[in-house]
């Protein structure tokens, strides 16, 4: 439990200090932000994902009958 706490006070300690993913250059740029407007909600994309994956096994699992034989001695 200790070392989870440690860990997590330094991780947090690294991010603010490194801030990783920020650009040093992007600050000296002329603000020039482009606002893009999606046409779905990210839970729309998330069902269809669910609902791709879903329907694929079971149209693998529709088709595909393996059939066991046995042997008798």
């Amino acid at each position: 439990m200790t070392t989870t706490v440690c860990a997590v006070m330094l991780g947090i300690a690294l991010v603010t200090t490194i801030k990783p993913g920020k650009d040093p250059e992007a600050a000296q740029t002329i603000n020039t932000t482009k606002i893009v407007m999606k046409d779905t909600l990210t839970s729309d994309t998330l069902l269809d994902l669910v609902r791709k994956t879903v329907y694929q096994h079971f149209k693998i699992a529709r088709t595909y009958f393996p059939k066991t034989s046995f042997r008798r001695r």
